[in-house]
């Protein structure tokens, strides 16, 4: 997983408006055999940039926002987190898939607010399955 300098202090940036705001971000995926992404690769859109794209990354008018959680970016203030998921991750996930959406989905049963990161994306490589 790759990130900008201030992937960081943009989560936090978005973490100031209320402690229960889960900040959720798009991925890029990097071509099979590609580390560096200033290579002048073409980077492989994440699905849920088209769905931000259509809302304006407007989280508010979405209708399930904690289904764009994809562990790769995604953040969640301790303090909201203890408090609505102490135990955190569900661990009877087995593979890798879900666990994040899964956990998003409590944390939007106890209220959770959304915020959709603009800046920041994070580039991977994509999974083995």
């Amino acid at each position: 997983m790759l990130v900008e300098p201030d992937f960081l202090a943009e989560h936090l940036r978005l973490h100031e408006a209320a402690n229960d705001t889960v900040v959720v971000g798009c991925r890029r995926h990097l071509p099979p055999g590609v580390t560096d992404p200033a290579g002048g690769e073409v980077l492989r859109r994440d699905s849920r940039e088209a769905l931000l794209d259509v809302y304006s990354y407007n989280t508010v008018y979405l209708p399930r926002p904690w289904s764009l959680a994809y562990g790769c970016n995604v953040s969640v203030d301790r303090w909201f987190l203890e408090r609505a998921a102490p135990a955190g991750f569900d661990e009877s996930f087995v593979g890798w898939g879900l666990e994040d959406q899964e956990l998003a989905y409590r944390l939007a049963g106890h209220g959770a607010r959304w915020a959709a990161s603009v800046e920041q994306m994070t580039r991977a490589a994509p999974p083995s399955r």
